[in-house]
């Protein structure tokens, strides 16, 4: 840009319908150092006669917020939208090298800074990832010291080991010489891995359940998501050595626990409560607000009431109903 030129118009958001939704159309670029340029449409969502959803054409992205504030400039509209350093990046791998991509993240298709349209699109964040095309887990970005694709590695290859077993015997003997595999080459890498922050974000449940179809990226590395899900739930006991000390960081351990038992059927909120009780949020609102899309006892979300409002209206309804 022309340094004399005056700076870019700041983009503003105008509000939408609480039935409507806002799609991002991430313009093409060759590499990741071109600047970022999209446009923001806006669509019906929901029919208001029939009260059905209305097919569109998205991929939901979920990654990890993480705390920095909005401080880098993309194109938007032809307006500079401020997004965070996250975001930025995250962004310019996820885009195509010729084709426009339409995406769904909630840091941008969501304006943060109106408190009852952020209230209204979260009530709708199970509609928006459960009709996602697909869902994009961002894992962030990776250098080749990181060992993500030995990682990545392991877990295509678990679920083909156990694909192509005949009988349980032989599984069992396939699954557990991979897990010895895991052992000598792997752990250290796929510990790693699965202690990134995503998998200690407390919307990142609802987001992964409910997808239909789901890619895990993470830098330039690829997998579907189907071959991951399989991973997790093979590695039951992946974690002990001979001394019982686990191959695995805490962190990747609560990974494992809580995806193997993350479901889509409904639950109770105090049993998922109990059991992702270490998932992390910013807001303490969204301890509740964040798993409403895997429950039937949800709260009304309001991002206009305190935590404090939102957990003593919570604490009242589970007393009255409780069974005891």
């Amino acid at each position: 840009m022309d340094p004399s030129s005056p700076p870019p118009q700041l983009y503003t958001y105008n509000r939408i319908p609480s039935t409507h939704i806002r799609i991002l159309v991430l313009s093409p670029a060759p590499d990741l150092t071109s600047p970022l340029r999209a446009s923001l449409e806006t669509h019906a969502a929901v029919c208001l006669d029939t009260k059905l959803p209305i097919p569109l054409t998205y991929d939901a992205v979920s990654y990890f917020w993480g705390t920095a504030k909005p401080s880098v400039d993309m194109v938007c509209d032809e307006k500079a939208l401020r997004v965070t350093p996250t975001v930025n990046n995250m962004l310019r791998y996820l885009r195509k090298g010729t084709k426009e991509r339409r995406l769904w993240v909630d840091a941008i298709c969501i304006n943060q800074g109106d408190g009852e349209e952020k209230s209204e699109q979260v009530r709708g964040m199970a509609y928006i990832y459960s009709c996602a095309r697909k869902v994009r887990i961002w894992l962030g970005e990776a250098s080749e010291e990181d060992g993500v694709g030995l990682a990545f590695e392991f877990l295509k290859r678990l679920p083909k080991v156990a694909q192509d077993s005949f009988s349980k015997n032989e599984y069992d003997s396939r699954v557990k010489n991979t897990m010895n595999w895991i052992d000598e080459d792997g752990a250290k890498e796929v510990g790693k891995l699965l202690s990134r922050p995503w998998f200690q974000r407390r919307w990142v449940l609802q987001e992964y359940v409910l997808a239909t179809t789901l890619i895990v990226q993470c830098g330039m590395h690829v997998m579907q998501g189907e071959w991951f899900k399989q991973a997790i739930k093979l590695m039951k006991q992946p974690t002990s050595r001979p001394d019982g000390r686990s191959r695995f960081p805490k962190a990747a351990q609560y990974t494992l626990d809580v995806f193997r038992n993350i479901t889509a059927h409904r639950k109770d909120m105090l049993d998922l409560l109990y059991t992702c009780n270490k998932s992390k949020c910013v807001d303490e609102r969204d301890r509740l607000f964040a798993l409403n899309g895997l429950v039937h006892d949800k709260g009304k979300v309001n991002y206009r009431k305190s935590w404090v409002e939102i957990y003593t209206s919570f604490a009242r309804r589970n007393v009255v109903t409780i069974d005891y």
